[in-house]
């Protein structure tokens, strides 16, 4: 096997790595029920961002797309806060909501103020 092929072959396993790790968390967020569709998009328009009508897809935004990190996927959890809150997860570059379903719940760390 020359070098190029099996470069080509590295590329396409990490191409395809990324895929499925981007789908297994956009499932993570769909199956935790701390992401309203229809909330979301209010949310976004009143923030002037548009989002996409299908769910998954607005999902995606939220999990990939750092300015929507900001809004709220759900009136009980405020992802600027909780960055503003826990300097670590900021500094880990890491979308909160993931962080909070992943860790942060078990953490015993709050999703949004007054709660």
């Amino acid at each position: 096997m020359n070098i190029n092929t099996l470069l080509q072959r590295i590329r396409d396993k990490a191409k395809k790595m990324i895929f499925n790790k981007s789908i297994n968390l956009c499932d993570l967020i769909d199956s935790s029920e701390l992401f309203d569709h229809q909330y979301f998009q209010k949310q976004c328009l009143t923030e002037n961002l548009s989002t996409s009508e299908s769910r998954i897809s607005a999902i995606s935004s939220y999990l990939h797309q750092m300015e929507f990190w900001l809004i709220k996927p759900i009136q009980n959890f405020d992802g600027k806060w909780y960055l503003d809150t826990y300097p670590d997860v900021r500094q880990a570059h890491v979308n909160p909501l993931i962080h909070y379903i992943r860790f942060g719940r078990m953490e015993v760390r709050q999703p949004c103020p007054n709660r």
